[in-house]
């Protein structure tokens, strides 16, 4: 019985002792930017205005990493697990502005593509206030998190949207750091 006992405590303390490697955990970071309208003369959109909280972002600074008391410099992997725009003003607006958009994580005078989608006009995001969820890139970004700062830059092809309209990106890193 007492075999049984010691047993049962030693496979529990193996598994806690194998749990504490790694720390997964998900960084939230958003920003919105505004792209001029083109009133009635719509022009054609090839570059989007650069999104606020994107440039120059210092993973190490973001709330959700230092909730968990972590270091980038221990970051082991590093994933975009999801990335959405949404027009959150005007009211009235849909994507049909938009034919394409990919985004760019940049460091060290690296670049890699994280997220796009492609035909949007054609989705059918109809106001008020439509989602657009991107199709992801499957990128280990771990160099990327680990430099001084990073920047998420755009590419974009469509029309100007009829009036001033406004976009919140919010992109979702799953990071695994370890001890």
């Amino acid at each position: 019985m007492r075999a049984i006992r010691f047993s049962k405590l030693a496979a529990l303390v193996l598994l806690g002792l194998s749990s504490c490697g790694l720390n997964e955990f998900d960084v939230t970071q958003s920003g919105s930017t505004t792209i001029s309208g083109g009133g009635a003369l719509t022009n054609l959109l090839s570059t989007f205005p650069s999104v606020q909280g994107f440039n120059n972002f210092d993973f190490s600074q973001a709330q959700d990493f230092k909730n968990q008391n972590a270091q980038k410099s221990h970051v082991s992997s590093a994933k975009v697990k999801s990335f959405t725009l949404k027009l959150t003003a005007p009211n009235d607006e849909s994507f049909g502005f938009l034919d394409t958009i990919a985004f760019f994580v940049e460091a060290n005078g690296n670049k890699v593509r994280v997220a796009h989608k492609e035909n949007i006009a054609s989705l059918g995001l109809n106001a008020p206030n439509p989602t657009l969820t991107l199709d992801l890139d499957d990128q280990e970004l771990a160099d990327f998190v680990k430099a001084d700062t990073m920047t998420i830059s755009t590419e974009v092809n469509g029309r100007q949207p009829t009036e001033d309209t406004t976009v919140t990106a919010t992109i979702v890193f799953h990071v695994a750091v370890s001890p």
